[in-house]
């Protein structure tokens, strides 16, 4: 039970699976700190009973100057669940490959650039299976202005293809709206806080507000982000709460940096 509950909460996160070098030119990071290692602790509710699980390593970051190599996915017993392992070209990541430690099923993901280094193209495999594919689009300033997601089902025998055209609006040097172009709603609204986002820069699939934007994320979709901050601005904790019907789970993140 406990294993599934930190699943539900781990699906919460604003982690990033997938990476590339920072931009300089983008990045706030006049220090350049890394992220090393991130702890959790989780208290989830279920019908008014709780179940506390206790800090443990959650993910731990190695680094080859300012290129991410590895990440390792821990559950709370330590067990290792998976290890993303990036490769880079010309100083982009260009494909991760995670490993399952459980099943030892190698899932991938390839990126494409293009020549003044904006991410293009981000494809998912399950085992050499296409999954999910991401077009990335630019307006004449050079932000991104939107992406193109397709989805790739194979289930019931068949292949079925469901794209979806997103628009991105931005406040400054962050993502605050990320809206279905063919739908008449707001979409997905960001706000964020003024400090370092560790996370600028670490490309992944389709959640670019994650990754491309300057700031913190403090709300969104309903979950509200609490940070704690070191003496430059970087978050050394967040804590945050998600409900999914009966099940309530409060959840603090550590982060520690390798300088």
């Amino acid at each position: 039970m406990k294993r599934a509950l930190l699943i539900i909460a781990g699906a919460a996160l604003l982690m990033a699976a997938a990476g590339c070098k920072k931009d300089p030119t983008t990045d706030n990071n006049t220090v350049g700190k890394h992220i090393e290692k991130v702890y959790m602790q989780n208290i989830t509710v279920v019908n008014g009973d709780s179940t506390i699980v206790d800090r443990f390593l959650f993910e731990e970051w190695t680094w080859d100057g300012d290129e991410l190599k590895t990440v390792k996915h821990y559950v709370n017993d330590s067990t290792l669940q998976s290890t993303a392992t990036y490769t880079y070209t010309n100083g982009h990541i260009t494909r991760i490959d995670v490993l399952s430690a459980q099943t030892g099923n190698l899932n991938r993901t390839d990126f494409t650039y293009d020549a003044a280094g904006k991410i293009l193209s981000s494809v998912e495999y399950y085992k050499d299976t296409l999954t999910n594919q991401f077009t990335y689009n630019y307006d004449e300033t050079g932000k991104m202005s939107g992406y193109v997601s397709t989805h790739h089902d194979y289930s019931n025998g068949g292949h079925i293809e469901e794209t979806s055209n997103h628009d991105i609006e931005w406040t400054g040097n962050n993502i605050t709206q990320i809206a279905n172009h063919e739908a008449d709603t707001a979409g997905s609204i960001y706000t964020y806080d003024n400090n370092h986002n560790p996370y600028l820069g670490i490309v992944e699939s389709g959640r670019v507000f994650v990754w491309a934007s300057e700031n913190n994320v403090v709300t969104m979709d309903g979950q509200t982000n609490n940070y704690t901050y070191d003496s430059e601005g970087w978050p050394i904790l967040r804590t945050f709460t998600v409900s999914y019907g009966i099940i309530s789970s409060s959840t603090k993140m550590y982060y520690e940096y390798n300088r």
